[in-house]
């Protein structure tokens, strides 16, 4: 089994969106070198179907692709949060402070929501690490579950976890943290259906 990581730092960081893309480039690199190889030997080229052998295992994901998936997908749904809001006409600064004050009240305490807010540098310092350590613990069930569907189910189960996320975040933690209903519409919908195709885009796992 050759299992092929990236290595390169760029590539690192655009894998969790452009995996499908690095996979068939790969494929058909290898795929010219066998056909070139078959010429210089002068033997037929033999597919794996030829051969009749067994596929190769999907390969589970390690802890770096799973950060990187998490950690992609955090930044995606915040990218679309951002350009829904600027086509909804929400003013873009104040939305950003309103949900990252929502988010650091999770460990701050629902006080900062009041009148007297803290400055929105020390929220954003606050509400950053929040928001990306709980895409990577939103990243563990694909990272689990989802890693042998192919390119297509895989686009429409990452919107169903996205939608089901929705649900839970919006709807189900807000039992116990009521402030967040605020941020019931649209925009926060395609974010969570963005971290949810992207995560489970990141978390593709195949062997090679």
């Amino acid at each position: 089994t050759w299992q092929v990581r990236t290595t390169r730092g760029w590539m690192n960081l655009i894998a969790p969106f452009a995996r499908a893309t690095f996979i068939r480039n790969h494929e058909r690199v290898m795929g010219h070198g066998a056909a070139g190889l078959a010429r210089l030997l002068g033997a037929p080229r033999m597919s794996q179907e030829t051969l009749d052998l067994p596929g190769p295992p999907p390969v589970p994901i390690g802890d770096g692709q799973l950060l990187a998936a998490g950690i992609g997908a955090g930044v995606a749904a915040t990218l679309a949060q951002f350009a829904c809001w600027w086509v909804a006409g929400m003013p873009l600064a104040e939305t950003l402070v309103r949900d990252a004050r929502m988010t650091a009240a999770l460990v701050l305490g629902s006080g900062i929501l009041g009148q007297t807010m803290p400055p929105a540098g020390m929220v954003l310092l606050v509400a950053t690490p929040i928001h990306f350590i709980l895409s990577l613990a939103y990243a563990w069930i694909p990272a689990r579950f989802f890693t042998r569907l192919g390119s297509g189910p895989a686009v429409l189960a990452g919107a169903a976890y996205g939608l089901a996320l929705y649900g839970i975040n919006m709807y189900g933690l807000t039992s116990c943290f009521p402030w967040f209903a605020v941020a019931r519409d649209w925009p926060t919908v395609v974010a969570h259906v963005v971290f949810g195709m992207t995560v489970v885009g990141g978390c593709q796992s195949r062997g090679n």
